[in-house]
């Protein structure tokens, strides 16, 4: 009952909220049991709507997953140094870096398990803050915001865990011009992708995750993570 219950809550976020963040992958921590990370996620092109061009991002994470049940995990981050770079059309290019702070957050549900197969469930949120810029007297302010929810099945074989699955997602600029606001999002028709990733058991106690979105021009995300 207390799964299907928290199964709830990233359907609540899918509905209420625009939805493209790592999944982290399937290896989840114990009860009370913690992994930091270092992650590192690259945006290498995501379409905006209504003909705005592109968005791009490179971000930097430090990361933690925490054991809350044996099928249930918290995970966030905060933002080391990330930018992002917005190509408006004919207007040109705005790059935003340095963030004043970032960070996101979500969680994973293990939702099947049989022998090395297993099935994960997840939300995940990211938002990055970076200095205003100013120009001839007008300042400007960019946040990047992604949501995610995903699906994924895994298949544990010695030292590797190859996984593949669906998610919707969507990635949103927010631009503060002086004190007007405005949300870029991103085209709805590109919401829908696939991802697949691997995570590699290095030590007993660390191992590599690698993931690609292959929506648009994609999104690669890496991470190293040790279990404390």
């Amino acid at each position: 009952m207390a799964r299907a219950s928290f199964l709830s809550v990233p359907f609540l976020f899918f509905c209420s909220l625009v939805l493209a963040s790592p999944t982290y992958g399937p290896t989840m921590p114990t009860p009370k049991q913690a992994f930091w990370g270092l992650q590192h996620y690259s945006v290498l092109g995501r379409t905006l709507d209504n003909d705005l061009g592109k968005i791009e991002s490179r971000q930097n994470f430090l990361t933690l997953s925490y054991g809350i049940r044996e099928w249930l995990s918290l995970d966030l981050k905060w933002s080391l140094h990330s930018r992002f770079r917005n190509q408006e059309g004919p207007s040109g290019e705005v790059e935003f870096e340095d963030p004043v702070w970032g960070g996101g957050y979500g969680a994973r549900v293990r939702v099947f398990e049989d022998g090395p197969w297993k099935g994960i469930v997840g939300f995940h949120h990211t938002s990055i803050h970076p200095r205003t810029l100013k120009a001839n007297g007008v300042k400007r302010n960019g946040i990047w915001e992604d949501w995610q929810v995903s699906g994924s099945l895994s298949y544990e074989w010695g030292h590797f865990v190859p996984y593949a699955g669906l998610l919707w997602s969507t990635a949103d600029e927010i631009i503060r011009i002086d004190k007007e606001r405005n949300r870029i999002k991103s085209d709805p028709d590109r919401n829908w992708g696939v991802l697949t990733g691997l995570n590699i058991l290095l030590t007993p106690r660390t191992f590599l995750n690698l993931e690609v979105d292959w929506r648009d021009d994609a999104a690669v995300a890496c991470g190293l993570h040790v279990r404390f």
